[in-house]
């Protein structure tokens, strides 16, 4: 039943087409209209096919430009999503940064603030606490001045914090044979040292004239190659031709008759210059080259001639890395040696071997002693008087002490054999030791910060840096007790021996 209910349906279906298609057959002619049928059925299908391809290619098209939008769109939307986070990270960082600052300014204007109050609340309590270790150090320094010192005469250049005295010694009138120095006679001037402390210059000699009790001429150190010599000029010495500066191991020799010749000058005129302080600034000024060189076999913190030596010695600490000694130095149970050198009539040194050695990663060069003298430590200053030895022992704010030793040499010495290190020879050398139980004989206490020491046949010169503005206050806050004096001394040796 289904079979043929299909085939009319077909047949039906073909009428309609063949009709749509204006096929027209006789009823009983059945190939004709099967065969009509047939055509209009492929016909037709043909054109059905080629409509679905058309309708699924338009299909497609608009199905890929639904996804192309969509894509486009959902591009839109992540790039204006990203920029809007930007946008928002941005700020933020910039608040974050605002805030930042914000929260940085304010503790640098409370910090300022702090800081200033506590600077007023520390200026306050220092100029209490300052008037009372005045008075404090006034009542302790009553009788300033001991009474054995013959002459104590100003030591100008301290009252500011430019440049600060360490050396000290007497100044014949004329250039003598070196060997008939320290006869004891009268000597109109006195060599002051400077080194640079807050300042540019160079080194300073200043001469006092002892007549007046006033510094008359100035002279800038500099060495032979013109550059300003800066060195600490812990000591200072003439001997015949020379006046010898001593720092970093080497001697620095400056003519004597070019510093007698400018004294002798009375037309040049002061010039003022920056870094040289007013009492200093005032005088005539000179610049004085370095004539010769002398590296010696010591720390060259201080000097000394007695008319046969030159005597150049360590300032040194046995304790801690700061001013530690010089290792072949240790001798006799010491940290410290002065070195003696033989000079010739004219004040240079004789001592013609010389050697290199290493000293704290830096290679040094020396000439051999001809003589060495063990002592002890803390030594600013030293002076061979006569038949005795003085050392001007001083470090920081407690008062100095001028301790006088009978003069070792005067018996036979012992030889020693030392070998610097990084040297391959050994050297041997006639040694002396000033001890507190062999050879002490006396000490005086004297002003924190005794320095350089000279002695001219009679008197012994002593200099201070105690004085100087970087050191007056702050010792006297530390220390109220010690003694000050504003004053470098001569003293009469046989007086402050009795």
């Amino acid at each position: 039943m289904k079979k043929y209910i299909s085939k009319s349906l077909f047949i039906l279906c073909a009428l309609i087409l063949l009709n749509n298609n204006h096929i027209y057959a006789s009823p009983f002619d059945e190939d004709s209209i099967i065969g009509k049928i047939k055509e209009g059925v492929v016909d037709g299908y043909d054109t059905v096919k080629t409509k679905a391809g058309k309708v699924k290619d338009t299909v497609v098209d608009k199905a890929i430009d639904i996804k192309d939008d969509l894509v486009d769109k959902a591009k839109d939307v992540k790039d204006s999503i990203v920029d809007k986070a930007k946008d928002v990270k941005d700020g933020i960082v910039d608040k974050a940064k605002d805030v930042k600052e914000g929260i940085v300014d304010k503790a640098k204007s409370l910090k300022d603030k702090f800081k200033e109050k506590a600077n007023k609340v520390k200026e306050v309590v220092v100029e209490k606490y300052g008037n009372v270790t005045d008075k404090i150090n006034s009542h302790f320094n009553k009788d300033k001045i001991p009474s054995y010192v013959s002459e104590a005469i100003f030591l100008p250049g301290h009252e500011s914090k430019e440049m600060i005295c360490q050396g000290i010694a007497y100044l014949p009138d004329e250039v003598m044979d070196a060997t008939q120095q320290g006869d004891g006679n009268y000597y109109r001037y006195v060599l002051l040292s400077y080194y640079p402390k807050e300042s540019e210059q160079p080194s300073q000699i200043v001469v006092i004239d002892r007549k007046t009790g006033k510094p008359i001429k100035r002279f800038p150190l500099y060495k032979k190659n013109g550059k300003p010599y800066t060195g600490h000029a812990g000591g200072i010495t003439v001997a015949g031709k020379y006046v010898w500066v001593s720092s970093s191991r080497t001697l620095y020799g400056f003519s004597t008759q070019e510093i007698l010749d400018f004294i002798a000058d009375n037309k040049t005129k002061a010039q003022a210059e920056e870094g040289i302080p007013d009492s200093l600034d005032v005088l005539p000024a000179k610049d004085l080259t370095v004539v010769d060189y002398y590296d010696v076999d010591s720390k060259a913190s201080c000097v000394s001639f007695d008319g046969k030596y030159i005597w150049v010695a360590d300032f040194a600490k046995g304790i801690g890395k700061e001013y530690s000694p010089i290792k072949h130095h240790k001798i006799m149970g010491r940290n410290c040696w002065i070195a003696g050198y033989l000079v010739d009539s004219d004040g240079y040194p004789t001592s013609k071997v010389e050697y290199k050695y290493t000293e704290d990663g830096s290679e040094e060069t020396a000439h051999k002693p001809d003589a060495v003298i063990a002592m002890r430590d803390f030594v600013q200053g030293m002076a061979f008087c006569d038949d005795y030895v003085t050392l001007s022992v001083s470090m920081g704010p407690i008062n100095s002490r001028l301790a006088v030793y009978k003069n070792p040499m005067e018996k036979d010495g012992k030889k020693i054999t030392y070998k610097p290190e990084g040297c391959k020879e050994s050297f041997t050398v006639e040694a002396w030791e000033l001890s507190s139980l062999k050879n002490w004989k006396k000490t005086k206490t004297v002003s924190a910060g005794s320095e350089d020491l000279e002695f001219d046949g009679k008197n012994l010169y002593v200099a201070f840096e105690v004085s100087s503005k970087n050191y007056h206050k702050t010792w006297i806050n530390i220390n109220p007790t010690i003694k000050t004096t504003k004053y470098f001394y001569i003293i009469d040796f046989d007086k402050m021996m009795d």
